[in-house]
C-alpha cells in the first residue's frame, strides 16, 4: 500500500470510490433513487473545486496503483464551533474495509495538522454505520446538525477529536 497527497489527476478514481461507497454502505438510511441517481459529473466538478480550493487530499493505493481510499480535510465550515480544521471525507473501498486503511488516512491526516491545531472536527451521519470507526479513535460527540441533501435531511452528529500537542521547550 502507498498513501500520499491526491492530485487533480485523482478526482474521477476518488468520486467513483465515493459514490460506490454511498450506493453500498448507505442502503440503509438513505433512499434507493438518490443513491441510484448520484452523479459522477456532478462529483467531480464538486472535488475539483475543492482540491482546487483548500481542501487536502490524501490517498491509498495498492502495488497495481488502484485507489482503495481516500480522505480529505481542510478550514472547518461549522460557524458555531470553533475549530480551524474539519476532517471532510474519508472513504475505503468496500472490499477493504476493515483493513486498516481508514486509522492509516486519519492518521496521516492528523500528523499532517498536528503542528497547527489541537483539534479536528467532523459531521457524521448519525446512520452511519461506521460511527464506531470514529469513537474508536477518539472523537467525542459534541453536537448536531441537520444536514441538507436536496430531496431530503439527515441529522449528522458533530464529532471532535482532541489532538496531542508537542510543546517545544
Amino acid at each position: 500500500m502507498n498513501i500520499r497527497k491526491g492530485t487533480p489527476n485523482d478526482i474521477p478514481n476518488i468520486c467513483k470510490l465515493l459514490i460506490n461507497t454511498w450506493q453500498n454502505c448507505y442502503t440503509d438510511f438513505m433512499p434507493s433513487s438518490f443513491l441510484s441517481n448520484l452523479n459522477l459529473e456532478k462529483q467531480i466538478q464538486r472535488h475539483s473545486k475543492y482540491m482546487s480550493s483548500s481542501a487536502n487530499y490524501f490517498v491509498v493505493e495498492n502495488d497495481a496503483h488502484k485507489l482503495l481510499g481516500f480522505a480529505s480535510y481542510g478550514k472547518s465550515r461549522m460557524e458555531n464551533f470553533s475549530f480551524k480544521n474539519e476532517l471532510y471525507t474519508i472513504y475505503v473501498c468496500k472490499k477493504t474495509q476493515g483493513k486498516g486503511i481508514g486509522k492509516l488516512l486519519l492518521n496521516t491526516i492528523l500528523d499532517d495538522i498536528k503542528n497547527d491545531e489541537t483539534s479536528l472536527v467532523v459531521s457524521v451521519f448519525e446512520q452511519n454505520p461506521f460511527i464506531s470507526f470514529y469513537l474508536k479513535n477518539g472523537f467525542k460527540k459534541i453536537g448536531e446538525e441537520v444536514i441538507d441533501l436536496g430531496q431530503f435531511e439527515l441529522i449528522g452528529g458533530i464529532y471532535a477529536k482532541t489532538l496531542t500537542k508537542t510543546l517545544s521547550t
